[in-house]
C-alpha cells in the first residue's frame, strides 16, 4: 500500500496555520455514514485547495480530483466515531499534513491480529470483525507509524486500516490541540 511521507508540505506553513486557527470548529455529520464527527472546519479556501492539489500532483504524478477537504482539531473530550478506519467510502487517496505536533502523535497503520485484514474489507465476516474491533487498539499490530511534526504530510491508500493517535487527542483548545488538514481525492483519469 502506498505512504508516502513529506516533511515541508506548506511552503507558507505559518499562513496556513493561521488560516487554520482563524476558522470555526464544529461536530459535522457525514452524509456516507451517517455519522458524527468532531472538531472540523470545512470552509477551506479555494486557492489553498489548489495549491495542495498541485502539491500532490507534484509529488504523486497523479492529477488530482479532491473530494473532501477539512482541518480536523482533535482535544481531549468528544471522539471520533472509529478509530481503526479506512477512508474508502470518500476517496481512493488520502493526504494528512500535520499541523501541530506531540510527542508519540500521529497516522498508525493497522493488521487486525485475528484476521489478518489490513484494508478495507469486501467479505462480510471480515466487516463483522472490523465493526466489532474498530475501537479496541489491543486486537489490532501497528505495522507502520508517521510521527506528527508540524508540516509533514502523508499520502496514503484511503483502503489501508489506520487511525489517528493518540486516540484521545491532545492539547486543549485550537493553539495546542491536535490538528490535520485533510484531503480525500480521486486521480483524475
Amino acid at each position: 500500500m502506498l505512504i508516502k511521507t513529506i516533511d515541508s508540505f506548506f511552503n507558507n506553513f505559518d499562513h496556513v496555520l493561521h488560516v487554520a486557527r482563524s476558522l470555526q470548529y464544529k461536530t459535522e455529520v457525514y452524509p456516507a455514514d451517517n455519522t458524527e464527527y468532531p472538531g472540523i472546519a470545512k470552509d477551506i479556501p479555494d486557492p489553498l485547495k489548489r495549491a495542495v492539489c498541485r502539491k500532490i500532483c507534484t509529488q504523486t504524478y497523479m492529477p488530482v480530483d479532491p473530494v473532501l477537504t477539512f482541518f480536523r482539531l482533535s482535544v481531549p473530550g468528544p471522539r471520533a466515531p472509529h478509530y481503526v478506519h479506512t477512508d474508502l467510502m470518500t476517496a481512493r487517496y488520502t493526504l494528512l499534513v500535520y499541523m501541530t505536533e506531540e510527542p508519540g502523535a500521529g497516522t498508525g497503520f493497522y493488521r487486525h491480529k485475528r484476521t489478518g485484514m489490513n484494508k478495507h474489507p469486501t467479505e462480510p465476516d471480515l466487516i463483522q470483525a472490523w465493526v466489532d474491533d474498530q475501537r479496541d487498539l489491543s486486537l489490532w499490530e501497528e505495522t507502520n507509524f508517521v510521527p506528527m511534526k508540524a508540516n509533514r504530510a502523508v499520502i496514503f491508500d484511503a483502503a489501508a486500516m489506520h487511525c489517528a493517535l493518540p486516540t484521545t487527542g491532545f492539547g486543549k483548545d485550537i493553539s495546542d490541540g491536535r490538528l490535520v488538514f485533510t484531503m480525500f481525492w480521486n486521480p483524475v483519469l
